[in-house]
């Protein structure tokens, strides 16, 4: 949980800044896509930055696939019937 939460704290802070650098570089000046209007250039750009999408994710991939994770039988033999 802490490790969710210190990479969504980062991603507040990192992610923004590259947020806006993403938006200035694909939004504003390389026209991401054409047929796109500007708007939804821009907050693609904005919300798909490099570190949101390939940083934390992969941390947090990684995090779940090498850590163990509490969870109750009863929350993990739901989760296996598909009901959560």
């Amino acid at each position: 949980m802490g490790t969710i939460a210190g990479t969504t704290f980062a991603d507040t802070f990192v992610g923004t800044a590259f947020g806006v650098g993403n938006m200035i570089y694909q939004g504003i000046l390389n026209d991401a896509d054409p047929d796109a209007n500007w708007y939804d250039n821009l907050v693609n750009a904005f919300v798909e930055n490099p570190y949101s999408l390939h940083v934390t994710n992969a941390f947090q991939e990684h995090v779940k696939d090498n850590f163990m994770i509490h969870t109750s039988d009863k929350y993990r033999a739901n989760r296996e019937a598909g009901k959560w």
